[in-house]
């Protein structure tokens, strides 16, 4: 592959990964506006389409892409080479490990936010909520407050040490039997206002339902 070649097959795929990321980003902006006006389902695993997790792989894709050319267009077309297979194990490394630890789906019931995993699923009652607040830079964390970490603990299933861990590892910040518990933005495909006002919407449920 020549200097010129590669430099130019480089800056296509960069092209490319910055042209689906945009298209990502906005579907997700039409998609935030329409979940304003309509309400979370319940009794149904919500889930992010592909096209969404697509966002993050084309970022990773576009940056390396890149810089992949710019190394290419200096004529060390080898090197280029190598770290695209670099970023390309990267991301696939990235995507198999956060893959394992982070929720797959969420699914609103009357006992509360069951939350799934790869292999496993864990469920936190509306009643063991002690507020739900929007973190980080800009707002695009959700963070539960659970008054007791043992009852979540204790409702995993399968219960075996592999996923207890999993459980523990999303049990962040633990202060006592008080643990706090993070979604990402697009957990479950919804915005994190919109999981923050529906995760508030199910205890307030929960709250009616146990003084009557």
């Amino acid at each position: 592959m020549t200097k010129l070649g590669g430099a130019v097959a480089f800056a296509a795929v960069a092209a490319a990964g910055a042209v689906v990321r945009q298209v990502t980003l906005l579907l997700r902006r039409r998609r935030e506006r329409a979940q304003r006006e309509l309400p979370v389902a319940w009794n149904v695993a919500l889930r992010d389409p592909i096209w969404s997790r697509a966002s993050d792989a084309a970022t990773v894709i576009a940056w390396g892409s890149g810089a992949c050319a710019v190394v290419a267009a200096f004529g060390f077309v080898g090197v280029a080479v190598g770290m695209a297979a670099t970023f390309g194990l990267l991301t696939f490394g990235m995507a198999r490990v956060m893959g394992g630890w982070e929720a797959r789906a969420l699914t609103f019931t009357s006992d509360g936010l069951r939350v799934h995993f790869r292999r496993a699923e864990l469920l936190v009652r509306w009643d063991n909520i002690d507020g739900v607040e929007l973190t980080g830079a800009k707002h695009h964390l959700v963070e539960i407050t659970v008054r007791s970490a043992e009852a979540v603990l204790a409702s995993v299933h399968p219960r075996t040490a592999r996923t207890l861990r999993q459980a523990t590892y999303r049990l962040a910040d633990r202060d006592g039997p008080i643990a706090r518990i993070m979604f990402s933005d697009w957990t479950a495909g919804l915005a994190a206002a919109t999981l923050a006002r529906a995760i508030r919407d199910g205890a307030a449920r929960g709250d009616r339902a146990a003084t009557n």
